[in-house]
């Protein structure tokens, strides 16, 4: 009968920031080359993304991103990913 099918697989974050059209997201770059944000500044995105991982995907506080367990930390990783883009 045909093969069956297998089990899905996560990407790797390597993997998952190096696939196509992450050029056309907002770029981050400390530098501030043009058409570049960083954190510190105001309006460009950063701290809504930031505020909507924190109201969304954690269901206790935590006092720093570090304290975090890894699988969360890899869930606001990629979900940040998936809006900002920047040089490895």
């Amino acid at each position: 009968m045909g093969t069956e099918p297998s089990a899905p697989t996560a990407m790797s974050i390597e993997e998952f920031v190096s696939q196509p059209g992450r050029d056309r997201l907002t770029r981050l770059d400390p530098h501030l080359p043009p058409n570049t944000t960083w954190f510190q500044y105001s309006g460009n995105g950063i701290t809504s993304s930031i505020n909507a991982m924190i109201n969304s995907l954690i269901t206790k506080p935590y006092p720093t991103y570090s304290s975090m367990p890894v699988a969360d930390q890899e869930t606001w990783f990629r979900q940040f990913a998936q809006e900002f883009n920047w040089d490895p």
